[in-house]
């Protein structure tokens, strides 16, 4: 697995800051949700409950607590607390972009391109990584792109807003898009790479890796398999976030546009 130090690709899917290594696609989907997006709620809506307000600024802070305590212990606490507090969040969010009251209304014609701009950097990423068979070398780059990737789902749920019917499919399309390139550029960058996964219980004759996981399990079941399988290595020699790979809310996030 990429975020075992002893993988060729590690320095390319981690960004270092200071002596600690952060997963870059949790990086972005923590900087995204617990940021970004708490400050563009506030901008966009006309009214909000003063219970969801709460619920969101308690992420927020949730979150920046689990960074804070992951940088100083080295591992990542409360890994299922995070999980069922970050689905919870996801829901509201979705709830409030799609149905609640909003100042701005962006025609749709805007929106399309919003949506084609943002994304279009995560798939010429994943597009040149298959042609090439190698890992997209450019950590800060990479945050980057991943970030530009959410936002581009964020308008994706504005579109769905003005039109359910035509978001959906642009959704559904996009992200069948992104988990196809996905799993066809890992497969080609791991070919003959070390993975540091064990085997998930019932296949202890089969070395699994998570592009192995994806193209046998398919999208929704990737996340749990992931979920069963267990870092061989101590969590000194992998990134600190190597646990919030494996959540399913990061795993649906990446898929769907986060």
């Amino acid at each position: 697995m990429h975020h075992c130090k002893n993988s060729d690709n590690y320095a390319f899917h981690v960004l270092s800051l200071g002596k600690i290594d952060y997963c870059i696609g949790c990086l972005a989907n923590t900087v995204f949700l617990s940021f970004l997006l708490p400050v563009y709620i506030s901008i966009i809506t006309s009214e909000l409950n003063p219970l969801l307000w709460t619920l969101i600024l308690g992420y927020a802070a949730f979150q920046f607590w689990k960074v804070g305590t992951s940088a100083l212990s080295g591992g990542n606490p409360e890994s299922l607390t995070s999980t069922l507090f970050t689905v919870i969040y996801l829901i509201i969010v979705h709830w409030i972009i799609i149905f609640g009251k909003i100042r701005i209304e962006i025609p749709e014609v805007t929106l399309l391109i919003a949506i084609l701009a943002f994304s279009l950097p995560q798939v010429t990423m994943y597009l040149w990584k298959i042609a090439a068979s190698q890992e997209f070398k450019f950590p800060r780059s990479k945050l980057l792109i991943r970030i530009c990737f959410i936002h581009g789902y964020l308008f994706a749920l504005f579109y769905t807003r003005q039109d359910p019917v035509v978001g959906m499919a642009v959704i559904l399309a996009a992200a069948g898009i992104f988990v196809l390139l996905r799993t066809v550029a890992i497969s080609e960058v791991n070919r003959n790479s070390i993975s540091c996964v064990e085997p998930v219980p019932g296949n202890l004759d089969e070395e699994v890796s998570p592009s192995t996981m994806a193209l046998r399990n398919g999208v929704f079941r990737a996340p749990i398999s992931m979920l069963l399988a267990k870092p061989t290595n101590s969590k000194t020699d992998c990134c600190i976030d190597i646990f919030c790979c494996s959540e399913i809310c990061c795993s649906c996030l990446c898929a769907l546009g986060s």
